[in-house]
C-alpha cells in the first residue's frame, strides 16, 4: 500500500508521515529528498525531473508499503497512479507560518541574523510559504493548485483541516483505514 500525505510547508506532512511510518513499520519517503540535489547549501539545486521520477517510481513499485510525503502534483502522473490513499493536510495560515518560522529558526539558528545568504534564502522561503494561501504568483504550489489536483484523483482522499496533535490525526487515520495494531 502507498499512502501519499501532502499539504503546504509547515502543515505537518513530514512529522505525520514519519510518525505513521514508524507506527506501522513502513518506509517513509519525502519528496524533498528527491526534488533537491544533495548540496552543501540544501534546497538550492533542483534535480532533473526525469531522473527524479524514475528513482521514485522504482521505489514505489517495489512492493513495499510506503508513506510518501510532500507535494508532487506537477510530477509524473505515473507516480500519482501508485497511490492507494491520499491525505491532504490543511492548517490555518497563521498557525502554519508560526510553525515554519520556528522550524527555520531551529534549523539555521544565529545564521539567520549573521549570514546574508542564509537570511535571503529564509526570506524567500517565507514568501514562498505565504504565497500558498495568498496566491500572488511566487509559487506554483498553492491551495488552489492542491485542490484542483485532488479533484482529479480517483483513490480515497482524507482531508484533515485544522491544527491537531500528530497522535490524534494518526489514530483517526489508522482507525479509518483499519490499520491499527
Amino acid at each position: 500500500m502507498i499512502i501519499h500525505i501532502f499539504g503546504a510547508s509547515g502543515s505537518g506532512v513530514t512529522t505525520l508521515g514519519n510518525y505513521i511510518s514508524k507506527k506501522l513499520g513502513w518506509k517513509y519517503l519525502d519528496s524533498d529528498d528527491f526534488f533537491w540535489e544533495k548540496t552543501d547549501t540544501p534546497y538550492t539545486v533542483k534535480r532533473n525531473p526525469k531522473s527524479r521520477d524514475a528513482e521514485i517510481l522504482k521505489l514505489l513499485k517495489n512492493g513495499e508499503s510506503i508513506i510518501f510525503g510532500g507535494s508532487c502534483i506537477s510530477w509524473s502522473p505515473e507516480i500519482h497512479s501508485c497511490f492507494d490513499k491520499i491525505v491532504f493536510l490543511f492548517v490555518p495560515p497563521e498557525n502554519r507560518m508560526l510553525r515554519v518560522k520556528k522550524r527555520e529558526a531551529e534549523r539555521y539558528g544565529e545564521k539567520l541574523f549573521t549570514d546574508p545568504v542564509t537570511r535571503k534564502m529564509h526570506d524567500d522561503f517565507i514568501a514562498f510559504c505565504k504565497d500558498y494561501d495568498e496566491m500572488k504568483g511566487i509559487a506554483n504550489r498553492t491551495i488552489k493548485a492542491h485542490r484542483k489536483w485532488l479533484e482529479n484523483q480517483t483513490v480515497e482522499i482524507t482531508e484533515i483541516s485544522g491544527d491537531f496533535p500528530t497522535i490524534e490525526i494518526t489514530e483517526k487515520l489508522l482507525s479509518k483505514w483499519q490499520l491499527l495494531h
